[in-house]
């Protein structure tokens, strides 16, 4: 086995993390014996991975983060703001949180309860959202270079642009269609946000 393989340990542990997902996805919440079964492995095997329920939830939790860090280095580019131009930039980018948040909404629901009492879920939050804000900066600080988007505090813009994001977590917005007038007030308050003066 080469070193650009993950062990089969780690194999295991994604295939836990990805059908702890897919419980939450399907019925809102997770046991052992149902995500055994999903994985197509034992309880005794979970177990072995996940010393309590609390801390397979915080994987779960981290490999969303994970999966959204991700989603923003690929979408959040400035040379696709370039290509497609403010609005329709800021439509496909909320479509893409849309769909993120509502496919995640559980896992990050039940996360979000256990943070005051979960000090690794807080710590995996905490270090996701530095990682993302070092992103939206980055990408606010390309889009005023090349007069796209607005000038200012290039990391207050940023954060307001985060927080705009993470607004697709509501669960009114889950329920929002592309033609619904809060779904359209939502990108264009983005557009509003990032929008040069003319």
């Amino acid at each position: 086995m080469t070193g650009n393989h993950p062990s089969k340990t780690a194999q295991t542990r994604r295939r836990f993390v990805t059908a702890i997902r897919s419980e939450f996805a399907s019925t809102g919440g997770f046991n052992a014996k149902s995500v055994a079964r999903r994985a197509q492995t034992s309880q005794a095997t979970f177990y072995n991975h996940f010393k309590s329920k609390d801390l397979a939830l915080a994987s779960a939790f981290e490999a969303v983060m994970d999966d959204l860090l991700e989603m923003v280095d690929q979408e959040l580019r400035i040379d696709r703001l370039l290509e497609q131009g403010l609005s329709p930039f800021c439509e496909n980018w909320s479509q893409i949180c849309a769909n993120f948040f509502r496919a995640n909404a559980t896992v990050l629901l039940v996360a979000q309860a256990t943070a005051p009492t979960s000090a690794h879920v807080r710590a995996i939050f905490t270090s996701r959202q530095d990682e993302s804000l070092c992103r939206y900066e980055r990408f606010v600080e390309l889009g005023q270079l090349a007069k796209v988007i607005r000038s200012g505090d290039n990391r207050a813009i940023a954060k307001l642009l985060l927080i705009n994001n993470q607004n697709w977590n509501h669960p009114y917005l889950h329920q929002a269609e592309v033609n619904d007038t809060l779904y359209q007030e939502m990108t264009q308050h983005m557009v509003q946000l990032l929008k040069p003066t003319s």
